[in-house]
């Protein structure tokens, strides 16, 4: 039988030699070494060897085995990567696979998922908005969702620390819809104006399932739009504004007498959202944290009331949400409501 030596490995504890298999085992083309493939049980990996019936497949960090890979290539338990399913759960594990075989992985880890705990959307929560809940297909709140709705209902700021993609958007968007249909507007600050677009769209998602005659404008302000032209987007309605820090800057400064929108927005303002918030963490979050302060004193010299603003923080990635939320908010530790971190089985 001739073989072909492709080296030595340690699996898991032992020196062995790993074999290409014999000629007289037809191979498929997407079964080469190196190759990135899609295994049922396993996930996404980059094939080792194949030895005889056995196949072996490097999955992260581990080198996984597979017996009778040619049972499992026809039922399909065993493809390749192009035909793998369009899930998350395929998505980092190709990700996973590229920093592997570039010798860019180190080290892996699997956080043990979690089910999902729901509950009844709060009947505090205007009607419209749980009618256009409804017609996208959300009937139902995950629990932190609920606590993050409480909390806003109590009056109190809040530092919303949950994993990623556990709903955190939509935690902070229903308060923001329940400020707007009473006639108020809302300032979400995102650090990309790439994630602010793309939260937009989310947004008017929901937004074409509330009557026009009360849906709030949806206003991104970022560099992408002279400033002369911004200027002319704000109107005194309720208005949902989807800002990066630098433009929400320049506005600010031009926020005087003769531009009496902007003014109007402004003082209409009831709650300010940060997502990301641990990216303003360090030498970033100093100058947030003074655009904040400045916001504040203007609306207070236009005659508003700052102290009537709520704040919400969101971020998946920080240890000390409260503090840093604190600072940028200049607000008391102490008003600050931290709903309890929650993940989703994916």
């Amino acid at each position: 039988m001739a073989v072909s030596m492709l080296g030595l490995h340690k699996y898991p504890n032992h020196q062995i030699l790993l074999f290409m298999q014999s000629p007289t085992h037809q191979t498929t083309e997407w079964l080469k070494p190196s190759q990135m493939v899609y295994s049922q049980k396993l996930g996404v990996g980059l094939v080792k060897a194949i030895v005889k019936d056995k196949l072996f497949l490097e999955v992260g960090t581990t080198i996984e085995e597979i017996n009778n890979w040619q049972e499992e290539v026809n039922n399909l338990t065993l493809l390749p990567i192009e035909k793998a399913p369009q899930t998350s759960y395929v998505k980092y594990g190709k990700f996973t696979a590229f920093l592997q075989k570039n010798q860019l992985l180190t080290h892996t880890f699997v956080f043990s998922k979690k089910d999902a705990i729901y509950e009844d959307i709060p009947t505090e929560i205007n009607s419209i908005i749980t009618a256009a809940l409804a017609s996208t297909g959300i009937k139902q709140l995950y629990s932190h969702q609920v606590e993050a709705w409480n909390a806003y209902k109590n009056a109190c700021d809040i530092a919303l620390l949950t994993e990623t993609s556990s709903g955190k958007s939509l935690a902070f968007l229903i308060p923001a819809l329940h400020e707007c249909l009473q006639n108020n507007s809302v300032l979400i600050f995102f650090n990309l104006k790439g994630l602010a677009f793309d939260q937009s769209q989310k947004i008017q998602e929901i937004l074409k399932h509330i009557p026009t005659q009360i849906r709030p404008q949806v206003l991104n302000i970022n560099g992408d739009t002279p400033k002369s032209e911004r200027l002319q987007k704000y109107a005194n309605t309720p208005t949902i504004i989807c800002a990066t820090p630098d433009a929400w800057n320049h506005d600010l400064a031009a926020c005087k007498g003769n531009n009496w929108q902007l003014v109007e927005t402004l003082l209409k303002i009831r709650l300010v959202i940060v997502d990301e918030m641990h990216l303003y963490n360090g030498t970033f979050g100093a100058p947030f944290a003074l655009l904040n302060k400045r916001m504040q004193l203007k609306i207070e010299m236009l005659g508003g009331k700052p102290n009537n603003i709520k704040y919400i923080f969101a971020s998946a990635t920080i240890s000390n949400p409260v503090a840093i939320a604190s600072m940028i908010s200049n607000r008391c530790q102490d008003n600050f409501s931290r709903p309890k971190s929650f993940a989703i089985a994916l």
